[in-house]
């Protein structure tokens, strides 16, 4: 699922403090530590410390839930 590391960063300030937004110029969710996001924002001491990744998922879809669908036939 990891794909290159997000392209898109856009720094401002805002409430005193500097701030880092990321996300994807294709539409794809990204992904940090096996978490998914559709745009990250992080303060700006934090920009070279987490590295954020394009997936192959759309910002619309859903991740799948592996348990959701699953009939349990012993009840």
């Amino acid at each position: 699922m990891k794909g290159d590391i997000v392209p898109v960063k856009e720094r401002y300030t805002e409430y005193g403090k500097d701030w880092v937004k990321r996300y994807s110029d294709n539409g794809m969710m990204i992904e940090r530590d096996g978490e998914l996001y559709s745009e990250a924002v992080d303060e700006a001491k934090y920009e070279f410390e987490r590295v954020y990744y394009e997936t192959d998922i759309p910002v619309e879809a859903e991740p799948i839930d592996p348990e959701e669908g699953v009939v349990n036939n012993d009840e």
